[in-house]
């Protein structure tokens, strides 16, 4: 599998349209005529340093020739060097005696010819033929010796190490020094009557012999295609874009162009669409969508090959409880090679998985506190009977599994102390949040003034009972962790008197919990605590005689009380497999 890592660097602004593709020579005694040939014409200029190096720049201008140095060794002529240079090529032409030249261009600029001008000697001197015979001798030693003898100009770099151990006959210097550069993975610039030697990076790096390659792409466009390679060549100004003719100029080592060639080999392919769909999982809010696609820009660079689509759902649930509701139908749409997609399918199937689900039971009981301090609810688990006491203790626990849990409320129920408020399941996601509602709407009548002055009374209504927001979420171990939010909700009524008209509005009051408990599958969570008070006035009064105004009273009987009820919550979450 292959998974392109998208790393954006600034590239070398300038692309090259023209091309060196030619090169011929004619020589004589009289002279030596040297012609290069582009494809289009072009633009140069003398820059010649010194009398022993011609020089010419050529503006805008790659060298498509299969090599960048050519010894030539015909009459004063060493040499021809060409280099890349920023604003194209450089032509160098090294000569071992100061000559007279003439430069001039052809054809409308498409030929640009030095001419050489002698006469020139056919006399050629006899090589020298030189023997050596080393053992364990340091390579700077060797390659001292055999310049010495050759009566050449020798700098050897400091990156020149070890030893070498070599015996030869009859042989030229040339061939010599070639056989030591190979053994020890050397190489050699040579700079007029000057050979500079050393590792290859250096020299390349200090005087620019890299390779030139021009790659056309087909499918790729060529910021993308530079982007990738710009991981395998550090410096960003050896790669250059022509995206007139979707092609790549790089200039690089060797392997460096064999490995560029092997990458855009699987980039540059046709691309196929894929539509990935997220129905797994539950995604709540757009912000959960956009880290997937995140993850997916690593494998696919091109953001424009990567389309997320859903749609948005209406959020109906207590905002207190901070429920969000999930995305609907969300899928996401990508475009790349056919190892591209099978990265994005390993990653979905990775992320997109099924949580756990979970049926949550819930019983809601109120228990009178005034008169059960004595009166306990008992529960049996296996054989073994426990008391909860529903006066003076404060409840908050768990007790055992749901399937050996009998909760006896029947003595509460039959001196009607107590009553089971409500039993609710619901079923949720891990992770999910999930509300539930026990109450009813309590009508009550509100003032409201408009800007000329008139009142209205419209009826309005208050929510009371038990609310409760609980979010489950499985562990690694299989454990429960429950975080619930309970919220009663009770009111009073308050009478009072509005422009010779009786109101009685609820007073609300709210109760509320916030916990967190970690349960095994089938544990029961037991809140307690929730208590509500309330003053009750009982009127019996004698009919006709009860309602005579002073001596009323004589005939009727006032009973006040308070009464305190306390909520008792049982919560019983359970796996639920599907």
């Amino acid at each position: 599998m292959i998974c392109i890592i998208l790393i954006i660097l600034s590239c070398f602004s300038c692309s090259f349209a023209l091309e060196l593709k030619d090169f011929f020579y004619r020589a004589d005694n009289s002279e030596i005529k040297l012609t290069f040939k582009f494809d289009n014409p072009v633009t140069w200029k003398e820059v010649s340093p010194d009398p022993y190096r011609i020089a010419l720049d050529i503006e805008g201008v790659a060298n498509a020739l299969s090599f960048s140095e050519r010894p030539m060794n015909i009459g004063p002529l060493r040499n021809i060097m060409i280099r890349s240079s920023e604003p194209g090529i450089r032509i160098w032409c090294e000569l071992s005696q100061p000559a007279q030249f003439e430069v001039f261009d052809e054809s409308n600029g498409r030929l640009l010819t030095i001419l050489l001008k002698g006469p020139f000697s056919n006399s050629q001197s006899k090589e020298n033929m030189f023997s050596f015979d080393f053992r364990d001798a340091s390579v700077r030693d060797v390659l001292m010796a055999l310049a010495k003898s050759a009566g050449v100009n020798i700098v050897v770099d400091d990156s020149v190490e070890g030893t070498i151990s070599l015996a030869f006959e009859g042989l030229s210097f040339d061939q010599a020094l070639g056989y030591i550069l190979k053994v020890r993975g050397l190489e050699q610039v040579k700079l007029g009557n000057n050979i500079i030697i050393g590792k290859k990076e250096t020299l390349e790096e200090n005087f620019d012999l890299l390779t030139s390659r021009r790659f056309t792409l087909k499918y790729t466009d060529p910021d993308t295609a530079a982007s990738v390679l710009s991981m395998y060549i550090s410096e960003p100004n050896r790669i250059s874009k022509d995206p007139a003719t979707r092609s790549l100029l790089i200039r690089g080592r060797e392997e460096e162009l064999t490995k560029a060639e092997e990458v855009l080999k699987t980039i540059d392919v046709a691309l196929e669409t894929k539509i990935f769909p997220l129905n797994n999982n539950l995604y709540e809010g757009k912000d959960q969508l956009d880290r997937i696609v995140q993850l997916i820009k690593i494998i696919v660079p091109d953001e424009n090959r990567i389309s997320l689509n859903y749609t948005l759902n209406e959020n109906i649930a207590m905002s207190e409880e901070k429920i969000r509701v999930p995305v609907g139908n969300p899928y996401i749409v990508v475009q790349g090679t056919q190892e591209e997609l099978e990265a994005v399918g390993e990653l979905i199937s990775n992320i997109d998985r099924k949580l756990p689900q979970i049926m949550i039971e819930a019983k809601i009981v109120e228990i009178n506190r005034n008169k059960t301090k004595d009166l306990g609810v008992s529960w049996f688990v296996g054989d073994q009977e426990g008391q909860i006491s529903f006066g003076e203790m404060s409840l908050g626990g768990t007790m055992e599994r749901q399937d050996l849990v009998s909760i006896r409320i029947q003595a509460l129920e039959k001196k009607n102390l107590g009553r089971l408020v409500g039993n609710p399941r619901i079923l949720t996601l891990s992770g999910k949040a999930a509300v539930i509602s026990v109450g009813e709407k309590v009508p009550y009548r509100n003032i409201v003034m408009d800007s000329e002055g008139n009142k209205s009374f419209p009826i309005q209504w208050l929510d009371v009972g038990v609310k409760m927001g609980v979010t489950p979420e499985v562990t690694q171990d299989g454990f429960i962790i429950l975080h619930v939010f309970p919220k009663v909700s009770t009111f009073v009524e308050r009478e009072y008197l509005l422009e010779g008209l009786t109101f009685k509005d609820p007073q609300p009051s709210e109760k509320s919990a916030d916990t967190t408990a970690r349960l095994r599958a089938g544990e029961t969570l037991v809140i307690g605590g929730l208590i509500k008070s309330s003053d009750i006035e009982t009127v019996t009064k004698i009919p006709i005689l009860g309602d005579i105004p002073i001596i009323g009273e004589l005939f009727t009987l006032r009973n006040k009380t308070h009464e305190e009820t306390e909520l008792i919550i049982f919560l019983t979450p359970s796996l639920v497999a599907y």
